[in-house]
């Protein structure tokens, strides 16, 4: 098993609705709902050697999932919020050996939604 810290969940409930304006003549315009924008999610995820996952080869599994261009579950705890595909990757390496070899990665994945999960 692997262990993957998660620092930061920025706007994990955010999501944008769209409105339609329609202008009516001789009065005020009128909004239409015409449904909700893809949700969008930034996790800040700690890569560390010491708890099991060499920042490498979670890195390597990443890029993997980006190329892939697939959807993926995305459960955190108990909670399921849909699929979501993997739209980008940050990455800032933070601790080395003296033979230059990172020991940790702090990643910033950047997720947008491709299937709702919850109501």
């Amino acid at each position: 098993d692997h262990v993957y810290l998660f620092k930061l969940l920025r706007n994990l409930f955010y999501v944008i609705e769209k409105w339609a304006k329609h202008q009516v003549i001789g009065g005020s315009p009128v909004l239409e709902w015409t449904g909700s924008e893809a949700a969008s999610i930034t996790l800040s995820v700690r890569l560390d050697a010491s708890l099991g996952l060499p920042p490498s080869v979670g890195m390597r599994m990443l890029k993997n999932m980006l190329e892939r261009h697939d959807a993926y579950s995305l459960v955190i705890g108990t909670d399921y919020f849909g699929k979501f595909v993997l739209e980008g990757i940050e990455e800032d390496r933070r601790h080395f050996t003296g033979a230059g070899i990172c020991l940790v990665d702090e990643v910033s994945l950047k997720l947008k939604e491709h299937s709702r999960g919850w109501a």
